[in-house]
This record gives structure tokens, C-alpha cells and sequence, in this order.
């Protein structure tokens, strides 16, 4: 998993990407909405859980702490 990054002024994308063989490196990220509510939206497949839970935690909230 590539570090958070700012992807628009009030989303943040966790890039990952899963190898597959012969279709090469798909992208399979999760998006944090930073709005009233910190909103998480995880569109992975499951895979690399404790890497993902590290870079969510990594994440600022507005008003309340950091995401994880």
C-alpha cells in the first residue's frame, strides 16, 4: 500500500494495488470523505487489512482526532 495521499480538498485515497498474473497491477483504493463526518469508503478486496488500518489511522479528522 502507497502512502495516503490528498486526492481533492475533502477526500484522501489510500492507493493499493493488487498483482494480478498477466493483467498487471489493478488499482483497489479506499477513499476517507472528510466532511461534518469523517466517512471512510473502502473499496478494496480485504487484502493487506493491517497495512490499510496503519494508513487510515494516519488520516486527520476534522474536529475529532484521526480516522482509525
Amino acid at each position: 500500500m502507497d502512502q495516503p495521499r490528498q486526492l481533492m480538498q475533502d477526500i484522501v485515497i489510500l492507493p493499493f494495488y493488487f498483482p494480478i498474473p498477466g493483467a498487471g497491477f489493478p488499482a483497489v483504493n479506499a477513499l476517507v470523505i472528510q466532511a461534518a463526518e469523517t466517512v471512510p469508503v473502502d473499496t478494496g478486496m480485504g487484502i493487506g487489512i493491517p497495512a490499510f488500518m496503519e494508513a487510515l489511522e494516519q488520516i486527520p479528522t476534522r474536529g475529532r482526532g484521526r480516522v482509525g
